[in-house]
C-alpha cells in the first residue's frame, strides 16, 4: 500500500510540472514562427488585447510594437479608450485607425493625431459620440494636416476642422473622403473645403452630408465651393442649409450620386447640379 500511496504521489507532482511546461512550449513555438507570420496572426488581434500580449513573459514585453500595417478600432460600445501614448508605440505605417470620441473627452482625437501623423496613418474614420442637441463639438487639432499618407478619411458628428497651415499641400493620396456634419469655423473655409478636394486627384467618392464651410453665427452668405473631382465614381450631396458647394464640371466616370439640395431649389444652381451629374447611373433624390 505504501508503495502504492508513493506512486500515486510520484504521479501527481510531474502532471502539474508536465502542464507548465507544455503552456511554456506553446508560448516557444507561437514565438518561434516567421515574424512575417506572427506579425499576421497578431495584427488580427483587437488592439487593446493585442497590447496585453506585453504581460505574457519577457520575450513578449515589446513584440507588439514592432507590427507594421495595424488596424486599429475601437468600436462605439468599447471600454477600452486609445492612448495617445501607445499609440506613439506603434510600428509604421498603420494601416486604419477607427474610433468613437465621446463626450467629453473631444480633445484625445487631437492627441491621436499626432501620434497618428509620424506613423503614417492611411485610413482613418473619426465619429464624434455627442448628442444632436449639444452645441459642443470635436476640435481635430492641426496633425490632422501631417497625415498625408492618407488614403481615406471619414469624419462624422460635429467635428471642427482648424484651419490649415500655410503651405498646405493638401492629401494628394486620398481617394475616399466623407464629411458629415462637419464645420470649417473661419473665414476661408469653402476654399480650405475646395483645396481639399480638388488637391485630391484620384478621389473616387466624396460625400459632404450637412457641412459649414463658415462661421455658424456670423450671418454672412456661404461662400463658394466649386467641387472638381473628374475621377468621380460616388457622390453624396447633402445641404440643409446653401454651404457654398457647386458642382462646377462634369464627372463623366459617376456611377451613384446622392443630392438633396432643397435650399437651391428655384435657382440655375438647381438645374446646373444635375446637368453635371447627367451620366449618372444610380441616382437618389432626397427632397421636400
Amino acid at each position: 500500500m505504501a508503495n502504492a500511496s508513493s506512486s500515486s504521489r510520484i504521479r501527481r507532482r510531474p502532471a502539474k510540472a508536465q502542464a507548465r511546461e507544455a503552456q511554456g512550449a506553446g508560448q516557444d513555438l507561437l514565438m518561434s514562427l516567421p515574424p512575417e507570420m506572427l506579425d499576421n496572426i497578431l495584427r488580427r488581434l483587437p488592439f487593446d488585447k493585442l497590447v496585453r500580449t506585453c504581460c505574457l513573459n519577457p520575450a513578449w514585453h515589446r513584440r507588439w510594437e514592432s507590427i507594421p500595417n495595424l488596424d486599429i478600432w475601437f468600436s462605439a460600445g468599447s471600454n477600452a479608450a486609445p492612448n495617445g501614448r501607445i499609440l506613439w508605440r506603434c510600428a509604421a505605417p498603420v494601416r486604419s485607425f477607427t474610433a468613437c470620441v465621446r463626450m467629453p473627452h473631444f480633445y484625445r482625437a487631437a492627441r491621436w493625431l499626432q501620434a497618428l501623423a509620424r506613423k503614417r496613418v492611411e485610413k482613418l474614420i473619426l465619429k464624434f459620440d455627442n448628442p444632436w442637441f449639444s452645441r459642443s463639438a470635436g476640435f481635430l487639432g492641426p496633425a490632422l494636416f501631417a497625415c498625408r499618407e492618407l488614403t481615406h478619411l471619414e469624419l462624422f458628428g460635429y467635428c471642427h476642422l482648424p484651419r490649415a497651415p500655410h503651405g498646405f499641400g493638401g492629401f494628394p493620396n486620398l481617394v475616399t473622403l466623407l464629411l458629415s456634419h462637419v464645420a470649417f469655423p473661419f473665414s476661408g473655409g469653402a476654399a480650405q473645403l475646395e483645396h481639399l478636394i480638388s488637391s485630391a486627384v484620384d478621389l473616387t467618392e466624396l460625400s459632404l452630408d450637412d457641412v459649414k464651410t463658415s462661421h455658424f453665427d456670423d450671418g454672412a452668405p456661404a461662400q463658394r465651393c466649386v467641387i472638381r473631382a473628374p475621377k468621380l465614381h460616388v457622390l453624396k450631396l447633402i445641404m440643409f442649409f446653401d454651404n457654398g458647394c457647386r458642382l462646377s464640371e462634369e464627372f463623366p466616370l459617376l456611377e451613384e450620386a446622392i443630392i438633396s439640395i432643397d435650399d437651391l431649389f428655384w435657382t440655375p444652381d438647381y438645374i446646373n447640379t444635375f446637368r453635371r451629374i447627367r451620366n449618372v447611373k444610380r441616382l437618389l433624390i432626397e427632397t421636400d
